[in-house]
């Protein structure tokens, strides 16, 4: 069973409880129980509309695959373009938290709170900067 099945049931799980406590009579511990589950039932749900996560390793075996020669069983490998293609991928990362962030600062009613969320996002993009310059990394 893979995470995003697991928290599917969960959340399967959840929704049927709670309906079951909105059914009955309530007492305030159950109403304290309902809003603990509504807020996992509201998390389960966002998490379950995001993308999988690759797992590392799979990701690091896709990245060296592309630094063997043009045969798999070439014994050159690019540890040159492994580096690059990992500074790459971190400042992809990086480039979606940054826009996420900035997603985050536009839903902001606080100006204060919209003000850090920008700073953040503007510091993910100097990270990425930062990133490649200190591994000499060209655009």
């Amino acid at each position: 069973m893979t995470d995003r099945d697991l928290m599917q049931q969960a959340l399967e799980a959840l929704e049927s409880v709670t309906g079951h406590f909105t059914r009955t009579p309530s007492t305030l511990r159950d109403s304290e129980v309902r809003g603990e589950a509504h807020k996992t039932i509201t998390a389960l749900r966002e998490r379950l509309t995001q993308p999988e996560q690759e797992h590392m390793s799979e990701r690091i075996r896709e990245l060296a695959e592309q630094c063997v020669g043009d045969r798999p069983y070439n014994s050159s490998f690019d540890y040159e373009k492994f580096a690059e293609l990992i500074v790459r991928e971190c400042g992809k990362y990086l480039e979606a938290e940054a826009e996420r962030l900035y997603a985050l600062s536009a839903q902001e009613s606080n100006p204060n709170f919209q003000s850090n969320f920008e700073i953040c996002a503007e510091k993910c993009y100097d990270n990425i900067q930062g990133l490649k310059e200190h591994f000499g990394v060209e655009e």
